[in-house]
């Protein structure tokens, strides 16, 4: 009679042996021999934090839904001696963070100095959507020292994805396309990356013709007159002109760009026709 396969079981393994099989799994994308594994290691009692964070590693990666892993993560790292627990901190940041639920990850904050970048990534996301933009612009001298770090260079890219979140968050497209534009392409933020600088120029688009708008709207209401002496009502019909040209321009811009990428990009929505009042400075 064949033989059942067996899962995986941490216990028949010392720690590093554990590790190193879980590592290896990752590493060739091996996902449902990685996540059975880590699985097993968060059973493991006693504890430790490497093996904890390599385990929380392994299932970010191959785990097609993280949120079903929650009440396993959470006792496994209750079940940590205080010491280990300190030092597994960073690994339940990341967890929340990728799962969306900031207020548990904001539990985890402060990161402490010599963090992985991928924890400086999600210090990042953390503090943003938490509004915590003076501690969000202090990780970025941390990102930005990080970057140049020859051991980080492996991880460039996610240092450079925190600092274009950062900047974009704050509506400085010109920064946040120079960091997508230095990632390396190939990794996990390309899309990221590729878009990023896309819709960075699309913002800034938009931005130039709201200041049309607004310089046409002023020009409206103080015209400067030369334009009557050749043709009385000339003026008022090339303002007419110049701003229908500009919000049919922002018109398509916008429909480019929906509201949670706006967000994103740290600008508000764009009304249109079909919303109301399209049309900055302009009763």
């Amino acid at each position: 009679m064949p033989l059942k396969p067996t899962k995986p079981s941490a216990s028949r393994f010392p720690a590093a042996d554990a590790i190193a099989e879980l590592v290896g799994y990752v590493d060739l994308g091996l996902a449902p021999k990685a996540v059975s594994l880590a699985g097993a290691i968060l059973k493991q009692r006693p504890l430790s934090s490497v093996s904890f964070q390599n385990a929380v590693t392994a299932l970010h990666i191959h785990a097609d839904r993280l949120t079903a892993w929650k009440s396993q993560i959470e006792a496994a790292f209750a079940a940590m001696p205080q010491a280990q627990r300190r030092k597994a901190a960073p690994a339940m940041l990341a967890y929340y963070a990728s799962i969306g639920d900031f207020e548990a990850a904001s539990r985890y904050l402060p990161i402490t100095r010599g963090s992985k970048p991928e924890h400086l990534y999600f210090a990042m996301e953390t503090l943003l959507a938490l509004g915590r933009i003076p501690e969000a612009k202090a990780l970025v001298d941390r990102c930005m020292k990080a970057v140049l770090l020859p051991e980080n260079q492996p991880k460039l890219e996610i240092l450079l994805q925190a600092l274009a979140t950062y900047f974009c968050h704050c509506a400085e497209h010109e920064e946040a396309r120079m960091a997508w534009q230095g990632m390396p392409l190939g990794g996990a933020f390309t899309e990221n990356a590729l878009i990023g600088v896309v819709e960075t120029h699309l913002a800034q688009a938009l931005l130039a013709a709201d200041a049309g708008l607004a310089a046409l709207a002023d020009l409206s209401k103080n015209p400067a007159g030369e334009t009557e002496i050749i043709l009385p009502g000339n003026e008022k019909e090339l303002i007419d002109g110049a701003r229908k040209a500009l919000l049919a321009l922002r018109r398509k811009v916008a429909k480019t760009l929906p509201p949670a990428r706006m967000k994103r990009l740290g600008m508000q929505p764009v009304e249109t026709e079909s919303s109301g009042n399209p049309d900055p400075g302009f009763e």
